[in-house]
């Protein structure tokens, strides 16, 4: 988070820089630490623009998890975990 951000607005702002996502419904999922302590979050699409020109080149849906992540344990984690709030909507 940056200067005195809250943990929604530096969702709000990380969705923006990383997918052009400007509008959007952001549930909690869980705490994390890789080399910092971080929090998962849910994002329910609900408007995007385009990207801005200073952080990524495009952005992908994918029918499977992609296989070149950044950290390949913990995202096989995060996908687990995100999946089985979103099909419980009761624990959500």
């Amino acid at each position: 988070m940056k200067n005195g951000e809250t943990w929604q607005e530096a969702a709000k702002r990380e969705l923006y820089e990383e997918a052009g996502i400007i509008k959007a419904n952001i549930k909690p999922i869980c705490l994390y630490k890789i080399s910092k302590f971080a929090m998962l979050c849910f994002a329910e699409v609900l408007e995007t623009t385009d990207l801005p020109n200073y952080e990524m080149e495009e952005v992908k849906l994918f029918a499977e998890e992609p296989q070149n992540l950044s950290y390949p344990d913990a995202h096989k984690l995060f996908f687990k975990i995100v999946s089985q709030k979103t099909k419980d909507k009761t624990s959500f």
